[in-house]
């Protein structure tokens, strides 16, 4: 057994000293197993009898230890948490915590005890080892009064919180299939992560609280919106386990139970709407705070896609019955909550929880334009329409976020139901407008779910130049857009000519600045692509009828080039 030196006991040190510096053997072993027995009389006959036996003292000890231990336990665990006997063993006992024979009861004492005295805390969490027996309760208790610890008891399941947000982004697995929008809001919260961070908050209001101030922190250091999904998700996860500590003490929990109805729905009826801006309306003043949170709730995608989808679908209502944007109330309060959503990062930035106005230009200008494209989406099959965008749209677009995401999402549509007249008409001025701000990855990832629905649109090379050239690969650059190209490639491939595939390949050939993840999934889908078609003389005159350059490209093979 270990840990007795520390604790103030002989032990191994102690019979090593003082072996080397005794007289005689003999007597100073007669003289420890003395000193250090258990204090018992009566035990004396019987430890006689058991030496005659050849049962090693050892042993003995060992066993006596365990049927203690187990005892003791029972006891300990039988006590209620404010029984003062518990609070003089650990007075007496704490000492000994570095014995490892000891500590579980020490552990099971602590495990009583709703406040540990603050030399229990500093000698647990100075010590590795002492720390890493201790059980999940004691650890909270510990976690209360040093934050770095939890810190670092947390960061490792926030990373793989994202890691998996991004595992799913960026699939290539059943992406016909399902989208990143498609896993309900339920099954989200039943990920392994979540629950670890349920268990270790428990009940406690002060670690909830401390998790929630890394999301926002984290969220400011690096703008990842999937921090804003841990928001919500965490909140809900603990109102699914009907952790009343945590739900009733938070003020954004009827926002987000509401909200989180509306997701599940896909929509956002009128009856939630009042009651969402029931809330909204009703935050006090001096509680302006809840804003910066209840901003961060709706920032995450799965709301925002809510939000928009329910925008577009109240501006498919107001083309039914000729009315302008203006004159409806639900879609002037959707824009609330989008402008919300996207004002999100510098609300917590500047520390400014007032809500920021909309902006009027949205409802009277770019909504109305926002209806005639639409209509010219309706009516684009009829022979002698022509499709009309106005040129102002592409200003707002430009300078206002929240036309960007409803424009972003109405070319999701487009691209869903295979508008190509439209899409011909918007898609490379909407590229060439946010040349500097690439889409939305969320948003990117529903519109390659939705492309992967027209495959046989690819064998046109005038609709492949319309869909990458002119439109993704003006973003393509940036890690997240050529990702999503690769794995829009991965599955179009094949219906796409020969000599245009080389090409494509050749464009997206990923730099020294992408992520080895960028360039595994090019080198998997050029190792695809040379083996998912057999060698033919025709198709070797075409690669070498290609420019030098394009021969040349170090990421594609001879072997591709010449399949």
């Amino acid at each position: 057994m270990a840990g007795f030196e520390a604790s103030g006991l002989p032990g191994s040190q102690a019979i090593l000293t003082g072996f080397k510096e005794c007289k005689n053997l003999e007597t100073f072993i007669s003289s420890f197993q003395q000193e250090n027995c258990i204090l018992l009389n009566s035990l004396n006959p019987g430890l006689q009898l058991l030496d005659l036996q050849g049962l090693k003292r050892f042993n003995f000890h060992q066993n006596v230890m365990a049927d203690l231990l187990e005892k003791l336990l029972d006891r300990i665990n039988m006590m209620n948490c404010d029984d003062d006997k518990i609070a003089s063993l650990l007075n007496h006992i704490f000492q000994f915590v570095h014995v490892d024979a000891v500590r579980p009861v020490i552990m099971a004492a602590l495990k009583k005890q709703k406040d540990i005295k603050q030399e229990y805390i500093e000698l647990i969490s100075t010590n590795d080892k002492i720390y890493r027996d201790c059980p999940l309760e004691v650890k909270r208790l510990v976690w209360m009064k040093k934050h770095p610890l939890f810190g670092d008891a947390v960061g490792p399941i926030l990373n793989k919180y994202i890691e998996e947000k991004h595992k799913i982004l960026f699939t290539i697995e059943n992406i016909k299939v399902r989208n990143f929008f498609s896993l309900p809001p339920r099954q989200r919260r039943q990920k392994v992560f979540i629950k670890e961070l349920i268990s270790m908050i428990g009940s406690s209001i002060d670690l909830y609280n401390l998790v929630l101030q890394f999301l926002r922190t984290l969220f400011l250091r690096t703008k990842e919106e999937h921090y804003c999904s841990l928001r919500g998700e965490l909140l809900m996860a603990f109102h699914d386990a009907d952790v009343k500590e945590i739900r009733q003490v938070d003020p954004c929990h009827k926002f987000t139970w509401c909200l989180d109805a509306c997701i599940r729905d896909k929509s956002i009826d009128s009856k939630r709407l009042k009651e969402l801006q029931t809330f909204l309306d009703g935050i006090k003043k001096g509680q302006e705070e809840v804003m910066g949170d209840i901003a961060m709730i709706l920032c995450e995608p799965y709301a925002t896609n809510t939000i928009v989808s329910s925008v577009l679908q109240q501006l498919n209502k107001l083309i039914k019955v000729d009315l302008l944007p203006r004159s409806s109330q639900d879609l002037m309060f959707l824009i609330r909550l989008l402008t919300l959503s996207v004002g999100s990062w510098t609300m917590i930035k500047t520390q400014n929880f007032k809500e920021s106005p909309m902006n009027p230009d949205i409802i009277t200008k770019f909504l109305p334009m926002m209806l005639s494209v639409m209509l010219d989406n309706i009516h684009c099959g009829n022979s002698n329409w022509t499709v009309s965008i106005p040129e102002s749209i592409w200003s707002y677009l430009k300078e206002d976020q929240v036309a960007q995401m409803i424009f972003s999402y109405f070319i999701a549509q487009l691209i869903s139901h295979d508008k190509r007249i439209v899409l011909e008409a918007v898609l490379p001025h909407f590229a060439r407008a946010l040349k500097s701000q690439p889409i939305n990855t969320s948003v990117l990832n529903l519109i390659v779910h939705n492309a992967l629905r027209h495959l046989e649109s690819f064998s046109d090379p005038t609709y492949c130049i319309l869909f990458f050239d002119q439109f993704l690969f003006v973003w393509k650059d940036y890690e997240e857009i050529l990702h999503h190209v690769l794995r829009l490639l991965w599955y179009v491939h094949e219906k796409i000519e020969r000599q245009e595939l080389v090409r494509l390949l050749t464009a997206t050939q990923p730099s020294a600045q992408h992520s080895e993840m960028v360039h595994d999934l090019y080198s998997r889908l050029v190792d695809l692509v040379a083996s998912s078609k057999a060698s033919t003389p025709s198709s070797v005159e075409q690669a070498h009828s290609l420019s030098p350059s394009l021969q040349l490209s170090p990421g594609l093979s001879p072997g591709m080039l010449s399949s």
